[in-house]
């Protein structure tokens, strides 16, 4: 199971690195990092209640997020909690998870809005410390409420369908999103200046070099 684990989180890597090298010429807001306090239901799906609050457990979500274009995200979040099933089910359920996803988001993103509402999917793998690796496919909604052009609140409702037996789940999930580096119309005019290539890195070492050139007086 370790090496299933082990696999998964180098394909998401690569296509990490892949989105980063593919736009890091673009200078607007394309990369975020994602917090989350999670609320985890696998007795819900598995015998028991939706209703029963005190019956869900807690988690915790770190996460990368990379906008692919004005309405698309890639979220590569690692989660972490204790779940149980309901205690009425045959095989109960009592154990420490952490998970690896690659979910694509799509934005109803439209200039001047404030709350911005989304749709997911994707797929992932959970490992259990007491259990047995297995993969779930996620899809699910949220809103981001905007609280300035970089940080967002982020509430998120979430169904997992397992490919194994009894680990169905819903998570609901309240955190921030914090996006990384400067908005354009925030940017110095000498920044944005890009040579016929669009490349603002080969245009910094053209300026490098000919201050050297320049005689010092």
């Amino acid at each position: 199971m370790f090496q299933i684990m082990r696999n998964l989180f180098k394909v998401i890597l690569v296509l990490m690195l892949a989105f980063n090298i593919g736009s890091a010429q673009n200078p607007q807001l394309k990369s975020g990092i994602v917090f989350k306090k999670l609320f985890l239901d696998y007795q819900s799906q598995n015998g028991g209640s939706f209703s029963k609050f005190k019956d869900y457990r807690h988690g915790f979500e770190i996460g990368y997020q990379r906008m692919l274009n004005d309405k698309v995200a890639l979220n590569l979040p690692f989660r972490y909690g204790i779940v149980d099933t309901h205690i009425d089910s045959i095989s109960c359920l009592k154990k420490r998870i952490a998970s690896l996803d690659a979910q694509f988001q799509y934005q109803f993103n439209e200039a001047g809005r404030n709350i911005i509402p989304y749709v997911l999917a994707g797929v992932g793998g959970v490992y259990e410390k007491e259990g047995d690796f297995n993969v779930q496919i996620p899809v699910g909604l949220g809103f981001y409420f905007k609280l300035a052009p970089n940080a967002f609140v982020n509430i998120q409702s979430e169904f997992s369908y397992s490919l194994s037996k009894g680990r169905n789940n819903l998570q609901q999930g309240v955190g921030f999103t914090y996006l990384i580096g400067k908005a354009e119309d925030d940017m110095p005019k000498a920044e944005m200046i890009k040579d016929s290539d669009n490349d603002v890195v080969y245009l910094t070492i053209k300026i490098y070099v000919l201050m050297l050139l320049v005689p010092k007086s």
